[in-house]
């Protein structure tokens, strides 16, 4: 501030709104005449400016001077964008989170150059608020910078979201295929006879949309690792990627077994065509067992099926007794002597019963063992953490330990390490999200597929084209077929 001053001269800067005023300083003098600063502070309200009038005080002359000169300190901005949109294009209403803004905009409009329309508190922005921009790169969005003296950028990004008639697919089919088709997600499956050729089939899709590919017959061959890829398509250009599988009917025993299966439902106890049922039994891994010998692989039945009014069925999600477990593991042990009794070591296996000889080999060969209470419990439905505790010992596989393959076997101090084990061989799966389920009951199509990798029983096609399935209950389709076919069938 320039002037005439002396120096008994004091210059301030007196708030109009009230408050202590602000004294200058004069700092130099030349030919009667100074300099005078005055600091200022910065105004922190951001709803209005701040005024002051300059005042002179004369020493000497007791007379105050008040100039017409003011100062206005502008009020201090938010930096923030209040209001955007984008005008004829957008659709909704829009989203501000913080600094992201959300809009959304159907395909039909083009997005290359759009002026959008946006209140916002700032000195400045950049890009400028009246320019059109390209909103249409959605891997690049759009961003504002806003300015303010003293205050540090504040940015914005424009985020849009496409929305509008999104392609899909209705249906996909083959002619002459087996059973219906799955569709899970974005996953395609299906399943064509047995003496279908894999290395050339073209599907018929129902689309909605405006195109797809691939067209014409692909190579399916692979298709359980490798699925083929199906892209649907609008007249936007927006797409959407199907992935097709297409196999035969079932020609390997127990792979199917390797995906997650339903969780089973206990039922009562049903009447066998025979005798029970034979089925795997629980253990609770407390003993540790001797070295058994590897089962026989001898191609006869090993479990029966249940007949009521001339029909007979396998009740494949039912579950299963550890006293079944105990009879088709001994039946398959090469040791076990149908003529020799053995010693009895449960007071809850009663004399007379069916399977009193069965579990006392079981636990002579070390790979059935009591509970805490010293009981076998014969009728109890087993758990898969006790199946797979007794499958381990009977195949004589040594406990893994390190990280375990599940997440929900972490408290099975008991039996984890087995169940790792036979997890890294693929003899045991799991469910979704890494979980074994331990505590789940197993179902017989659980226990024919498990006993079927240990025994080696497989499926191929020339013995599957032999066997004709007895149960009326299981269809070609079901996960567990092939395997419910080599347990119960002789070949």
């Amino acid at each position: 501030m320039n002037g005439i001053f002396f120096e008994d001269v004091k210059v301030y800067a007196v708030p109009i709104s009230g408050g202590a005023k602000i004294e200058g300083k004069t700092i130099s003098f030349e030919d009667k005449s100074a300099t005078a600063t005055l600091n200022i502070p910065t105004n922190y309200n951001t709803e209005s400016e701040q005024e002051y009038r300059i005042e002179f005080v004369i020493d000497g002359f007791d007379t105050n001077y008040s100039s017409e000169t003011k100062i206005t300190v502008p009020r201090r901005t938010t930096r923030k964008i209040t209001e955007f949109t984008l005008p004829d294009v957008q659709e909704g209403e829009t989203k501000i989170d913080g600094t992201d803004i959300y809009i959304s905009s159907p395909y039909i409009y083009d997005l290359s150059s759009v002026t959008p329309q946006i209140t916002f508190d700032a000195d400045e922005i950049s890009p400028s608020a009246d320019t059109a921009q390209d909103f249409s790169n959605l891997d690049n969005p759009v961003k504002y910078t806003l300015s303010s003296a003293a205050d540090e950028d504040v940015t914005y990004t424009v985020h849009i979201e496409r929305g509008g008639d999104d392609p899909y697919l209705e249906s996909l089919t083959v002619d002459g295929q087996y059973g219906e088709t799955e569709y899970e997600d974005d996953n395609v499956k299906l399943v064509l006879k047995s003496s279908a050729k894999l290395n050339s089939v073209e599907p018929v899709l129902q689309i909605h949309g405006d195109d797809y590919s691939p067209k014409g017959a692909q190579d399916f061959t692979d298709s359980e690792k490798n699925p083929v890829v199906y892209t649907v398509k609008n007249k936007y250009g927006v797409e959407h990627k199907y992935y097709v599988t297409i196999t035969k009917k079932r020609s390997s025993g127990g792979n199917k077994g390797s995906s997650a299966t339903p969780t089973p439902t206990p039922t009562e106890t049903p009447i066998t065509t025979v005798e029970p049922t034979n089925s795997p039994k629980p253990n609770d891994g407390n003993q540790t067992p001797n070295p058994t010998e590897m089962p026989i692989t001898k191609h006869e039945p090993y479990i029966s099926g249940y007949e009521e009014n001339g029909v007979v069925q396998f009740r494949p999600d039912n579950t299963i007794t550890r006293a079944e477990v105990a009879k088709i593991l001994t039946v398959l042990d090469g040791d076990f002597d149908v003529n020799k009794t053995y010693a009895n070591k449960f007071s809850d296996v009663h004399d007379g019963t069916w399977y009193q000889n069965y579990i006392n080999f079981a636990v002579e060969k070390n790979y059935i063992s009591g509970d805490e209470n010293g009981l076998c419990r014969p009728e109890d439905m087993i758990s898969r953490a006790e199946f797979a505790s007794i499958i381990a010992r009977y195949i004589n596989i040594e406990p893994l330990d390190g990280e375990d393959k599940f997440t929900d076997i972490v408290r099975l101090d008991w039996c984890k390490k087995y169940i790792n084990a036979l997890a890294e061989k693929g003899i045991v799966t799991g469910y979704e999200n890494d979980e074994f389920l331990p505590d789940n009951k197993l179902t017989r199509s659980e226990a024919v597929a498990i006993i079927n990798r240990i025994t080696d029983r497989k499926m191929t096609p020339e013995i599957l084209e032999k066997l004709t399935c007895p149960f009326s209950d299981v269809s070609e389709t079901h996960w567990a077929y092939n395997d419910i076919l080599l347990a119960a069938c002789e070949y």
